[in-house]
């Protein structure tokens, strides 16, 4: 039985797992601190509508708090998403080369060079950017 695209890509993804969980935890962070932002908001249209003394540090320090939950979560989330996407790559470069290297000498004059380069390169950083780019989104966003 043939494995779809994306389970081959998880395989690649798979060794990386543990920076995949921290940058998906850094990405639970950041989207945690959205929904704090959207909450300290409501809390300031209160406090505006019906001013409490007692809120006058609490509100600032907590929009510092936010901001720098997110600034976290999104530097711990980007960064470690990173990480397993440069290995992503480099796999993937390591195994075409593997493949590469075995096949007889007529497939090398049957083929064109640029060909061969652009998956090297191009094609294998597209797979990169489908794989972690729509990962990424699907954390931070939902």
């Amino acid at each position: 039985m043939k494995k779809s695209s994306y389970s081959r890509i998880i395989s690649y993804v798979f060794p990386n797992l543990g920076f995949f969980i921290l940058s998906f935890a850094g990405y639970l962070l950041f989207a945690l601190s959205q929904v704090g932002i959207a909450d300290w908001f409501r809390q300031i249209v209160d406090y505006i509508s019906k001013p409490d003394n007692s809120l006058n540090l609490y509100l600032p320090l907590l929009l510092l708090l936010f901001a720098l939950g997110r600034g976290i979560g999104y530097f711990v989330g980007h960064f470690n998403m990173a990480i397993v996407s440069t290995r992503l790559i480099y796999d993937l470069r390591k195994d075409l080369f593997k493949s590469l290297v075995y096949l007889p000498s007529n497939f090398y004059d049957m083929s064109n060079s640029g060909h061969l380069l652009s998956r090297m390169t191009f094609n294998v950083t597209q797979i990169k950017d489908s794989g972690t780019y729509a990962i990424t989104i699907l954390v931070r966003e939902v």
